[in-house]
């Protein structure tokens, strides 16, 4: 994660990007036709936001094992270790 920003800074800046992806998350959302759609669209603009970078392995994995055979789509790392795991679905209704 990122750690060149002082805490109050980060907290006041990830509170800015988050409300923007809000608002960018609701002009795309019924324009995704696939999952890939999903990741690019969604998914990386929000791990992106909450500090890990996407082009680091050592903080970001795609496609990571997690069971067996089974993958996760994202694997976001604290300390070089897997801690947080995300799939990304495709559903009818973004509202449930």
């Amino acid at each position: 994660m990122k750690s060149d920003l002082d805490l109050k800074t980060y907290e006041r800046t990830i509170y800015e990007r988050i409300d923007l992806f809000i608002q960018h998350f609701h002009a795309v959302s019924d324009k995704l036709e696939d999952e890939e759609d999903v990741k690019s669209s969604i998914i990386d603009k929000f791990i992106d936001i909450l500090g890990w970078d996407l082009g680091d392995p050592l903080e970001v994995k795609k496609e990571q094992k997690i069971e067996g055979r089974k993958k996760a789509d994202y694997a976001l790392k604290v300390d070089g270790k897997p801690k947080f795991k995300i799939q990304s679905l495709l559903g009818k209704s973004w509202n449930g």
